[in-house]
């Protein structure tokens, strides 16, 4: 998917780290260390994504699609179906006239790779006159993880992976800071 790999060349040339970012406008929906966790890695996303020229947050929230009702929550963009959530997607953007989901895991994949294949025939129920549809799911690949993405981008011809860039440490010190500068107790 030609779009989909011109926006990593762009993320990629806008690349940003952790420590390039204020952690304090993360954004948890609780005080639990996997919650800030979380937040701090999407938030890094956020502000990379904002670096790249063609992108912009996709704003057409609520929507009502089919059985579909999708809103923006403060845990990201939520599908239900008679009140049952369905799917959740941490947030999506439009870009050279396409449509890119993206999945956001600050340390464990926990299960991404089974959710690709109802996110992306979601998607296009949700969004049945965009032709480009892609999804980039971000999370630190290092060690036996360069495999995990490497299985999805196979598996998923219109799926890539982004390396965050960052370490269990980094991540863990960012944490700490983020806690200690909201004064919360870890």
């Amino acid at each position: 998917m030609a779009f989909l790999d011109s926006l990593i060349s762009e993320m990629e040339e806008h690349r940003i780290g952790i420590l390039d970012i204020d952690i304090t406008k993360a954004r948890p929906t609780s005080n639990g260390s996997n919650e800030i966790r979380g937040a701090i890695a999407e938030h890094l996303v956020r502000e990379w994504i904002n670096k790249c020229l063609g992108a912009e947050h996709y704003s057409g929230w609520p929507k009502q699609v089919s059985s579909y009702n999708i809103r923006e929550l403060p845990s990201g963009i939520v599908v239900f179906e008679e009140g049952q959530t369905k799917m959740e997607y941490d947030f999506v953007i439009s870009y050279d006239g396409g449509i890119v989901l993206f999945e956001v895991k600050s340390l464990r994949l926990n299960g991404v790779e089974g959710k690709l294949e109802r996110a992306l025939e979601l998607s296009k129920e949700i969004f049945p006159d965009v032709e480009d549809i892609g999804m980039i799911v971000c999370f630190p690949i290092y060690a036996n993880k360069v495999v995990d993405a490497q299985k999805m981008e196979a598996a998923h011809p219109n799926v890539r992976c982004l390396d965050l860039g960052y370490r269990r440490k980094q991540l863990n010190s960012a944490t700490r800071e983020y806690c200690q500068r909201k004064e919360i107790k870890d």
